[in-house]
């Protein structure tokens, strides 16, 4: 932004990343709610029927301000300007599960999968942020496999495959699955179930 400042779809994906790194707390200076908000509102003064621009409205009012009706309505008029995007479907399905929406949430992420089916995270979302809360052990371990057919070696969706595997006192298989995983990993989620295991 800082050397093209009328540069809505740059001010917009600036914002979406930055809402992520305040999310999760990375550089708290750079990516301040101060520096998420800016690059948002200048997105969408610079370009107010760019899809991306109100994806960026979304991402602030959900991380930020955390509120996902604030951002369910941004991520709606995203929709209407980029009605075949996963990434908004995706977060739509977040701000809806959020709002306990889950035939929504569920309906917003099949359609993201259905978008982007080789994109492992959504399988793995959908899995634990879909069937595993809605008491669905089977489909949430299909599509734990389905991500792993995507991306065979990925440490974070082994681990909560051997979670899984746990919470139904299957710790055989559970030991199998972390047994896969190299042992100097570093994976938070790798760590946190060789420990319940």
């Amino acid at each position: 932004m800082q050397l093209e400042p009328k540069f809505a779809l740059g001010g917009a994906r600036l914002s979406i990343v930055r809402s992520f790194l305040y999310d999760h707390s990375v550089d708290p200076k750079l990516n301040s709610a101060a520096a998420v908000k800016e690059a948002a509102d200048r997105a969408i003064a610079l370009a107010p029927e760019l899809g991306e621009a109100w994806l960026a409205q979304g991402t602030y009012r959900s991380r930020v301000l955390n509120d996902p009706a604030a951002a369910l309505r941004a991520y709606r008029e995203a929709e209407k300007r980029l009605p075949n995007s996963a990434l908004i479907n995706e977060y739509m399905a977040y701000a809806e599960r959020r709002l306990g929406r889950w035939r929504e949430a569920e309906a917003h992420l099949a359609r993201a999968i259905e978008l982007d089916p080789r994109n492992a995270r959504l399988w793995t979302n959908a899995a634990s942020d879909i069937f595993w809360p809605l008491g669905r052990a089977t489909e949430a371990e299909a599509a734990l496999d389905r991500a792993l057919e995507i991306s065979p070696n990925d440490e974070f969706v082994i681990a909560l495959k051997a979670e899984q595997y746990q919470q139904e006192g299957r710790l055989d298989k559970a030991a199998k699955e972390l047994a896969r995983i190299p042992k100097d990993s570093t994976d938070k989620t790798v760590l946190i179930h060789r420990v319940d295991q």
